[in-house]
């Protein structure tokens, strides 16, 4: 769909008139139009075409909004930090920043000092006051910050009257022709270009987010952490339920996972991955590390192991994304066209077993009913309340 929007638009813009905007301004002002109705792919790719050279504020600010739309915080910070240092006087920033503090905050003492420097800068912004408010009122902060919503940090900007006259460049002469039957050949090019694109795309997402299935190796090359450019830890922060006291051990910790993921051991590495998120590293860090719980996710060829029902109930944080083996007895059998949910009695025996786990399935499982005996490969996702813990079955064998 968003291909075919996109043909449409050049398509459009071969147009009647020499009076034609550049075709900058048509994507900024596309892309401002689907953020706004929360396209937000849309938006990404209208912004990541415009021109790099001298493009002004506007778009980077759009663009960082749209990378937070869809949860990609360290993106968004890496363009906001690198764009002030052009423009430290477009103070819109400073709600994005202010989102980004209280999002990836530890605690209201550590936050508080950002939010009122940032509404000092930014005093037009009603919302970063508000904000400010909210903190001091709050209670609890880990509700408080689990709740916030970007529409409640962040006004998204209009563009500007003559978005032109901020330093784009130009169209090319070819796109301010008139439409006549040579111009077919342009049509036809484009539609050539993105075609290509759309294939290259493709390979590209395969290769990263695929394994051979005659083979274990993968590459997470392009992820390695970068500690140049700023802290990967916060030394001073004691909430986190695990703590690295210097950037050497962390980088030790996630070249291991690393290592593990090319050794096909994807569970030894989900342990090692949650470890980290659960820690006192930066939010680019925990970026790197979500990206790696689903390119394990998205493996074809996986490590299942069998762990007791009373690790996944303890600690279910640490083995969130497990990869485990249950043995039991199907009760609550439940099947649709579309999905299969049952209760399994894990390690069933003359009615006693050791605990209750929740299973689902994407697909149906007509080969199995209530009081079979099943082995169960799946991706264990949470322990709920009640102590039954919830897996994901990728496959599921009667005995």
């Amino acid at each position: 769909m968003f291909i075919m929007r996109m043909i449409i638009l050049m398509v459009k813009r071969v147009t009647l008139s020499k009076k034609r905007p550049p075709i900058n301004t048509i994507l900024i002002r596309q892309a401002f139009k689907y953020l706004r109705k929360g396209s937000v792919l849309e938006a990404v790719g209208c912004l990541e075409q415009v021109s790099s050279g001298k493009r002004g504020p506007y778009v980077d600010y759009l663009l960082s909004v749209a990378y937070l739309k869809s949860d990609r915080l360290a993106s968004a910070s890496d363009i906001v930090r690198n764009a002030l240092r052009h423009y430290p006087d477009y103070a819109p920033f400073k709600e994005i920043l202010t989102y980004l503090a209280l999002k990836s905050g530890s605690s209201k003492e550590q936050v508080i000092g950002p939010i009122i420097q940032y509404g000092q800068e930014y005093p037009e912004s009603r919302k970063i006051r508000r904000m400010h408010k909210r903190l001091l009122k709050s209670k609890d902060f880990a509700k408080f910050q689990r709740k916030l919503t970007l529409e409640e940090c962040i006004t998204l900007q209009k563009p500007p009257a003559a978005v032109e006259a901020t330093h784009f460049k130009r169209d090319r002469a070819a796109f301010n022709l008139r439409f006549r039957p040579s111009n077919a050949a342009i049509v036809a090019l484009v539609l050539i270009v993105v075609a290509v694109a759309v294939t290259l795309s493709v390979v590209v997402k395969k290769s990263v987010f695929t394994q051979s299935s005659s083979s274990s190796e993968i590459s997470t090359e392009h992820f390695r952490l970068d500690n140049h450019r700023y802290p990967l830890i916060d030394t001073e922060e004691g909430g986190s339920r695990f703590s690295y006291s210097n950037e050497k051990q962390l980088l030790e910790d996630y070249e291991k996972s690393r290592r593990y993921l090319k050794d096909g051991k994807n569970n030894e590495a989900l342990v090692i991955l949650n470890r980290i998120m659960l820690s006192n590293v930066n939010i680019s860090v925990k970026d790197r590390v979500a990206f790696l719980k689903e390119f394990i996710r998205r493996m074809d060829e996986k490590q299942y192991q069998p762990l007791s029902a009373d690790k996944l109930i303890g600690d279910s944080a640490l083995y969130s994304g497990f990869y485990v083996v249950l043995t039991g007895k199907i009760n609550n059998y439940k099947s649709s066209e579309g999905s299969t949910v049952f209760t399994l009695l894990i390690n069933e025996k003359d009615n006693q077993f050791d605990a209750v786990a929740e299973v689902v399935s994407d697909t149906p499982l007509n080969s199995i009913e209530n009081g079979s005996t099943v082995t169960v490969k799946g991706e264990f996702l949470k322990a709920a309340q009640n102590e039954r813990i919830i897996v994901r079955a990728d496959t599921v064998t009667a005995e």
